[in-house]
Parts: C-alpha cells; sequence; structure tokens
C-alpha cells in the first residue's frame, strides 16, 4: 500500500510542475513553441531568435517576472550579469553555434531590479 501511495505522490507531484509551467507560457503569452525555438537557438544563430525578438520585445505582460521566471521561459542566457540577462539574436555564426562579432548582430537585455524583478527590456543592433 505504501508502494502505491508513493507512486501517487510522485504522479501528482509531477502533473503539478508540469501544469505549473504551461500555465507559466499561458500567463505570460509566451508560447510553449517560442520558448522552445528561443533555447534551442544559442547565440541565434539558427535565426529562431531574431523570428520571435520583436514579439518578446513588446510582450509588456513579462515585465515584473522574477529572474528565474525569465530564465524557465527563455533559458540559459549568452551574457549575465548580476541585474541584466542577455541573449543575442540575428547573428551570424562563422562555426555553428559560434558568433562572429565581426558582423552584424542583435541582443535583447532583460534588465532586472534590486529584488529581482524584470524592470526593462531593450534590444540593441550593431
Amino acid at each position: 500500500m505504501a508502494k502505491y501511495f508513493s507512486f501517487f505522490l510522485v504522479v501528482l507531484l509531477y502533473m503539478n510542475h508540469v501544469k505549473s509551467q504551461d500555465s507559466l507560457f499561458v500567463k505570460y503569452g509566451i508560447s510553449e513553441k517560442i520558448s522552445k525555438a528561443w533555447k534551442n537557438d544559442k547565440h541565434g544563430c539558427l535565426g529562431s531568435r531574431g523570428l520571435y525578438l520583436d514579439s518578446v520585445k513588446n510582450n509588456m505582460a513579462i515585465i515584473g517576472l522574477s529572474k528565474k521566471d525569465i530564465l524557465k521561459l527563455f533559458g540559459f542566457p549568452d551574457e549575465k550579469s548580476q541585474f541584466t540577462l542577455t541573449y543575442y539574436s540575428a547573428t551570424y555564426c562563422k562555426v555553428p553555434r559560434k558568433i562572429d562579432r565581426s558582423v552584424d548582430y542583435c541582443q535583447l537585455s532583460f534588465f532586472f531590479t534590486d529584488a529581482g524583478l524584470l524592470e526593462s527590456m531593450h534590444i540593441q543592433c550593431t
């Protein structure tokens, strides 16, 4: 009986975790498709981040999210500091997943408050 209870508890906890992840996508208007494509496009070399750059930048619903939630939605950044997460986009990569800084590229930076909440976003292209 204890074995079945343990199994049921694990399944219930997993379902709750999946549901909370799904609700994060729905609540903030970032589809799971965008999130997955963004995470898989390291340094923006594949071009997926460039497709979604404006829709992410214009999504004011994510203002106020914690840094932890931004990391859940967008994955590990290309650059990170205490108050900023930066993701490259629309980049040219000579070698797969290796950015070539000698050519133009864009980056989306998320800026956080001292409390770790998203305060603003900025796109910069060089």
